[in-house]
Formats: structure tokens, C-alpha cells, sequence
């Protein structure tokens, strides 16, 4: 496997191991709701020390543009990095799903003409690599969604 799917699966697991965690009756709320609190926190003290290290408050006081801060706001939270990074999973399945689509078409050429055995060996490892990635992103897109539902039940 690649670098990027074993990042995807390293997602994958970690997915699995937030969505154990939801469903356990024994972390309190509370402790949920902290711990969002603290990734708002922490992003907003990320973005404003990028823009300490820029310098961008020094333009947005000369030209008086103090607009830049609400759409910073807007741009960097939590919810629009997990919609951010669900769009990425959802390219990233959609991408397999043309792989094994393509690929499907290159077997089924294959099997109608006469082929070398290796040429058919390789169509079959072609079509469970295609497979397992179209599984692995699936199955990590479905957990992002999964955990925003179990987030939103809990917190409410």
C-alpha cells in the first residue's frame, strides 16, 4: 500500500477508535463537549498566530478592513474542517470508484480476447487493489459521517 492509503487507513482506525470511544457510557458528556471546546481553541490560536507571523494585522489596521477577521472565523473552525476533510474522502471515493470501474472495462476486454496468463493475473490484482481502496475510503467516508451523527446526539 501506498503512503496516502495507509493514511486513509491510519484515519480509518482512528475512526473506529473515536467511534468505540462515542458509544461508551462511561465518558461523560461533559467531557465531550471539553474537548470540542478545546479543538475550537486551539485552531483559533493556530490561525491567529499565523497571522500574527504574516503580519495581517498591520494591513487590516491600515485599511481599516476588520471584515477579514469575521471571515477568518467563518473559514477556521471545526466544522468546516470536518466538512473539509469529508469532501476529501468523498473525492478520494469517487476516484476508486472510477479506478474500478476502468478497471472492470480493461477485464472485460480481456476476457473476450486472447490474453497471456500473466496478463490475467495482473487484471485480478489490479481488480482487488481497486477493490480493497473503493472499501477502505468508503468505510472511512461512512465512519466521518457516522461520528458527526453520534457527536450531534450526544451534545444535544
Amino acid at each position: 500500500m501506498t503512503i496516502l492509503w495507509n493514511s486513509i487507513y491510519v484515519l480509518l482506525v482512528a475512526e473506529v477508535g473515536i467511534l468505540t470511544s462515542l458509544l461508551l457510557a462511561c465518558i461523560p458528556t461533559k467531557l465531550w463537549c471539553d474537548l470540542i471546546a478545546y479543538i475550537e481553541k486551539f485552531i483559533e490560536n493556530a490561525t491567529q498566530k499565523v497571522f500574527e507571523h504574516l503580519r495581517v494585522q498591520k494591513v487590516v489596521q491600515t485599511l481599516h478592513a476588520t471584515w477579514i477577521y469575521d471571515v477568518k472565523n467563518k473559514i477556521f473552525n471545526i466544522h468546516v474542517f470536518f466538512w473539509k476533510y469529508v469532501a476529501t474522502l468523498a473525492l478520494v471515493f469517487i476516484v476508486c470508484l472510477r479506478e474500478l470501474w476502468v478497471i472492470d472495462i480493461i477485464r472485460t476486454e480481456h476476457k473476450y480476447q486472447v490474453v497471456d496468463m500473466m496478463v490475467s493475473l495482473e487484471d485480478n490484482v489490479n481488480l482487488f487493489r481497486a477493490q480493497r481502496n473503493v472499501y477502505i475510503s468508503g468505510l472511512t467516508l461512512f465512519l466521518a459521517l457516522a461520528i458527526k451523527r453520534v457527536f450531534s446526539l450526544i451534545l444535544t
